[in-house]
């Protein structure tokens, strides 16, 4: 378990220098085989700890890749009785689901028991260079990305995931009627993207998203995961107001429970 505790601390490192972020992702790969081999790893997270080497292997100088290869384990993974296991929860399982096994496309939906999965096309991108339109490095205008709506005992959450607005989004979103919405607000600009850092949603666009979405609660994300790609949830708030918008900023390992009570 020391291995998995190690890993999760990689999480944690500030934006490195190419010679050093190439050291540590070799290592963390080291790190990975090493948990491979140990007899007291779960199935699901065997599966997970491959997909990750191969991600990592591939993203060579890719700070943002690595750090989110390793936030996947860290936050999806605990250690129970000995052993790593998968985090149990509707929203882990549908996230493990569709992203692996439905290969959803934007407008269409699946169902995983009583749980309704939507996709909703993000724009975002693997660089600055091919990110802010549909056109991607392929140039063929596919959607290479993806939101989600979640829609379960009554309760409906959209996870946009990595995106920035465009023309149609508040639309789609508003169609579905999500009570809450987790959204980016990290942003962008030139400084970051000289780094080869893509942007997202900034404060105001991730609030007049929510707004016109029609959403209850809107749950800022993407704001302190990386040192030098933040974002402001106390703007998000100050924004919100007058918006008929409620904002929720969650703090680490602190679960909400939202009911529809709470709209009243």
């Amino acid at each position: 378990m020391a291995e998995f505790e190690r890993l999760r601390k990689f999480v944690e490192l500030p934006k490195l220098p190419p010679s050093q972020l190439e050291d540590k992702m070799s290592e963390s790969v080291q790190v990975m085989r090493r948990m491979l081999a140990q007899q007291d790893v779960d199935d699901k997270f065997s599966d997970g700890l491959r997909m990750s080497i191969e991600a990592i292997e591939r993203a060579r100088q890719d700070q943002e890749r690595f750090r989110t290869e390793l936030t996947f384990l860290a936050t999806l993974f605990r250690i129970k009785d000995g052993r790593l296991v998968r985090v149990s929860g509707k929203l882990s399982e549908a996230l493990d689901t569709v992203t692996r096994d439905l290969g959803l496309r934007p407008g269409e939906s699946a169902e995983i028991g009583a749980l309704r999965v939507h996709a909703v096309a993000a724009l975002h991108g693997d660089l600055p260079t091919d990110a802010y339109s549909f056109d991607g490095a392929a140039g063929d205008g596919a959607c290479r990305f993806l939101g989600y709506v979640f829609d379960a005992d009554g309760i409906c959450v959209y996870h946009a995931g990595d995106t920035i607005a465009y023309p149609g989004l508040a639309e789609e979103v508003r169609r579905l009627a999500p009570d809450v919405a987790l959204l980016p607000i990290n942003g962008r600009d030139a400084e970051r993207e000289a780094q080869d850092i893509v942007g997202n949603l900034d404060e105001t666009e991730a609030v007049d998203l929510a707004a016109e979405a029609g959403v209850d609660l809107l749950v800022p994300m993407h704001w302190d995961m990386f040192a030098a790609n933040p974002g402001s949830p106390g703007r998000v708030v100050d924004l919100a107001v007058g918006r008929g918008l409620g904002v929720f900023v969650p703090s680490h390992d602190r679960s909400l429970v939202y009911g529809r009570a709470l709209r009243a």
